[in-house]
């Protein structure tokens, strides 16, 4: 668990950080995700923080957000901001 921690917090980019947990298997570690990183704990890549719990990290252009089924989506800001109001 801890390398695949170490490699989350080691991420240089959000689309490094997004393919890195889609890239995620239970069979990894034996874990599911949300055990194996702290999601509320993911690093962020600059930009403000836009105050939206479903986002998970961004950048100052995109945010990371949490898709169905367990996959990782980086949207640009304006997007996401767009479909969780609708």
């Amino acid at each position: 668990m801890d390398d695949f921690s170490d490699q989350v917090k080691g991420a240089k980019s959000l689309v490094e950080l997004c393919d890195l947990l889609n890239s995620y298997t239970e069979g990894v570690d034996g874990l599911p995700l949300e055990d194996a990183v702290t999601l509320t704990d993911l690093p962020t890549f600059g930009g403000d923080y836009a105050g939206e719990d479903h986002i998970f990290s961004y950048d100052e252009k995109s945010n990371l957000v949490g898709g169905d089924g367990g996959d990782w989506a980086i949207e640009p800001r304006i997007e996401t901001v767009k479909m969780r109001v609708i």
